[in-house]
């Protein structure tokens, strides 16, 4: 009976910060620190059952905030913060979810399509009306990149499933829509990798393959119907002014990268100066702040050392999910190494690993992802 009581409350927990991730970005900030501050303060037992899961995460942490205090003083570190502090909410959510049965876990995926179908359905709406609060392709009253990729582990869910039923049919049609009239390119690449990896992870199980083939087509309809594909031909620059600026900016980016190649200058200290830009680039100078690469973002703030312990990170949150999945067979293990790769992908073009509710979400997955590994990996 107690243990009963107790899942309902963790549940409850969990389908707070979920509604959260896909309602209110302050709210689900304020909640995931709640959850970790608690997990520290009184969790013990999650301590000693995810010990290197929780070692990696504060690993990460600790190491970039001493790089960025060694580069500046206490507010630049402070920065650095801001930046990695959500990779903390992996071992909390496995510790929660090694306390939960099966049956909560299929609860928890039917949450994940559900909510994304709603928060497509509620951009679609404001779409369709003209809402001026979306200012053309915002989504739900945030940016394009951010609410495209909260949709994206619903679509892995449904395209790994056994058997689609006619609502996940519709539903992934909806989040496909809503994904190509948000209209930000490095999210919907960023799913065609991930689907790609689960399908690769399933063995090429020909049933998704079927499906992903079907969803590139569906999308690529939508694209040709709703968009044009202007902004998909990378053939002629002319036209792809986004990509032409990042471009102006990685040049800037790695001309600073050299003068302080081994601990870089700090979080959020990149001030874009056009003299350093190349002469072929002179004419689409931007006052543009961010690096639009995540990995050109860390070799700026914490230079070598800084991408050595990004990638260190990486790599065994994919080792550990792989390892649970040959165990387990574990289908949140698939959507979450898929959803990584998919950000690695889109981390080219954007800082992927470094915004709060992408990284909150794809923590909270790889977090449940291997939460069945516990005792193997402390």
């Amino acid at each position: 009976m107690t243990s009963n009581i107790s899942n309902k409350i963790l549940l409850s927990v969990i389908t707070i910060f979920l509604l959260a991730l896909f309602t209110s970005m302050a709210a689900v900030q304020l909640i995931a620190i709640a959850m970790i501050i608690y997990s520290l303060s009184f969790g013990n037992d999650c301590l000693s059952a995810n010990k290197f899961l929780w070692r990696i995460a504060f690993f990460y942490v600790a190491s970039l905030f001493i790089i960025s205090y060694l580069n500046g003083d206490i507010e630049s570190a402070l920065l650095s913060l801001r930046r990695t502090w959500m990779i903390l909410i992996a071992p909390v959510a496995a510790n929660i979810s090694s306390k939960l049965e099966e049956k909560h876990r299929r609860y928890l995926e039917s949450f994940f399509i559900y909510a994304s179908a709603i928060f497509a359905v509620i951009f679609l709406f404001q779409k369709a009306i003209g809402d001026p609060a979306i200012s053309g392709r915002y989504a739900f009253h945030r940016a394009p990149y951010v609410a495209s990729f909260i949709l994206i582990p619903a679509m892995l869910f449904i395209l790994i499933k056994e058997k689609i039923l006619f609502t996940h049919a519709i539903i992934a049609l909806i989040i496909a829509a809503a994904m190509t009239l948000i209209n930000s390119r490095g999210p919907i690449i960023a799913l065609f990798a991930a689907a790609i990896t689960a399908l690769v992870f399933s063995s090429f199980d020909k049933k998704i393959l079927k499906r992903i083939v079907i969803l590139i087509i569906a999308i690529s309809i939508l694209v040709g119907i709703c968009i044009g594909f202007d902004r998909w031909n990378f053939f002629d620059l002319s036209k792809q002014t986004s990509i032409v600026y990042r471009m102006v900016i990685w040049n800037q980016v790695i001309e600073e990268i050299k003068e302080k190649p081994l601990l870089g200058h700090g979080f959020d200290n990149f001030e874009t100066d056009n003299q350093k830009t190349i002469t072929v680039f002179r004419e689409f100078a931007t006052n543009e702040t961010n690096p639009h690469n995540s990995y050109l973002m860390i070799l700026h703030s914490s230079g070598i050392i800084g991408y050595s312990i990004l990638w260190f990170v990486l790599g065994a949150a994919l080792w550990m999910l792989k390892k649970s999945f040959l165990k387990n067979q574990n289908k949140w293990s698939i959507v979450s190494f898929s959803m990584l790769i998919g950000m690695m992908i889109a981390a080219l073009a954007d800082k992927t690993f470094f915004v709060t509710q992408i990284c909150l979400e794809a923590w909270f997955l790889v977090g449940i992802g291997i939460s069945e590994e516990k005792e193997d990996l402390a």
